[in-house]
């Protein structure tokens, strides 16, 4: 007597490892046809001048930073020096003007120049 059913199993199984064999193949031959398109990829011109725009945008970058902080600290300093004068100038003035009337607070509502707002105010600034 020939049993069929053992066979049937066996038939499955064996099918089914031919699939999965199958399958594996096609991984493989696909990731090394992916391998060899990217290894085509990277050792063309194509990508050699993409990284050398890459690397040429970067550098342009990095000198215009360089340019801009100096043109920045330029109008810093001049901006600075200009906010110099006009406080030399105002102190100055108050100076004189207090001189004038003898010593008297003629400018009681600017109490800004004097040594104890100034102290004061770089006290609340090193606070911040």
């Amino acid at each position: 007597m020939v049993r069929i059913a053992p066979a049937i199993g066996l038939a499955a199984a064996f099918r089914e490892t031919l699939m999965r064999v199958t399958r594996e193949r096609a991984v493989v031959q696909h990731q090394d046809s992916m391998k060899d398109v990217i290894y085509n990829y990277i050792t063309g011109s194509e990508f050699t001048m993409r990284v050398r725009r890459i690397a040429e945008s970067y550098i342009q970058m990095q000198r215009d930073l360089e340019s801009e902080k100096r043109a920045m600290n330029t109008v810093w300093k001049k901006r600075e020096k200009q906010i110099s004068v006009v406080l030399d100038n105002l102190s100055g003035m108050r100076g004189e003007i207090e001189g004038i009337v003898g010593g008297q607070k003629a400018l009681p509502g600017l109490e800004t120049f004097s040594l104890e707002a100034i102290e004061t105010e770089g006290n609340s600034e090193e606070v911040e």
